[in-house]
């Protein structure tokens, strides 16, 4: 009696993730300077495989999700490269976008980059722990304060005191006093003060 040996080849069938929508749908994107920007995908796996969103600045890893905020600023670069890339098990998918930021304090050959008014912008994250970004805009240089108090009135930090050139601006908190002591969860005001400027926000801070 002869034997039959029959060899039977498995072939890898994966297909590849897909990603069917995303957030914003331009591939050029002009972002405002110190405001949260929000990036976003959809995707899905004709074989059902688990898949995970990672996303990239400028090759860097920054964050992990369907969804990605980045506060713009003058941390970032004036232009970088923001790329999610979807994996399933062994295959992986990307969208990339092209990102243009305001660089910070204009200078006289890009006065067009100027802010048209004098502002406190919305700190964020808010709430927050344990720091949070403000970000301010000067549409020309000035003498400017900007504390931060309780809510009974108490000057609590001072964060700047001085002249401050035209442009956009930002500062970090950390939620400590000028002494150096972590204040209690709560609300905090943060004032803007220049020539002929009073802003104020609400800052809140949770431990």
């Amino acid at each position: 009696m002869t034997s039959k040996t029959t060899t039977v080849r498995v072939q890898n069938l994966n297909r590849p993730p897909v990603i069917y929508a995303y957030q914003p749908e331009s591939f050029y994107v002009q972002a405002p300077a110190f405001k949260p920007a929000t990036f976003s995908v959809q995707s899905s796996d004709q074989d059902g495989d688990a898949l995970t969103c990672r996303w990239r600045l400028n090759g860097r890893l920054v964050g992990e999700g369907d969804t990605l905020t980045i506060l713009t600023g003058t941390a970032l670069p004036a232009q970088f490269t923001l790329t999610a890339t979807v994996y399933d098990q062994s295959d992986s998918v990307a969208q990339a976008w092209s990102v243009q930021q305001p660089t910070g304090v204009a200078s006289g050959r890009d006065e067009a980059l100027l802010p048209t008014r004098s502002r406190l912008v919305q700190n964020y994250p808010n709430p927050f722990n344990p720091e949070t970004t403000i970000a301010w805009e000067l549409a020309a240089p000035q003498e400017v304060e900007i504390r931060i108090y309780n809510m009974s009135g108490q000057a609590v930090r001072t964060l700047y005191a001085g002249r401050a050139a035209a442009g956009y601006h930002r500062l970090v908190w950390n939620g400590q006093s000028d002494s150096g002591e972590t204040v209690p969860s709560g609300v905090y005001p943060c004032v803007l003060r220049g020539e002929g400027l009073h802003q104020m926000i609400k800052l809140v801070f949770l431990k």
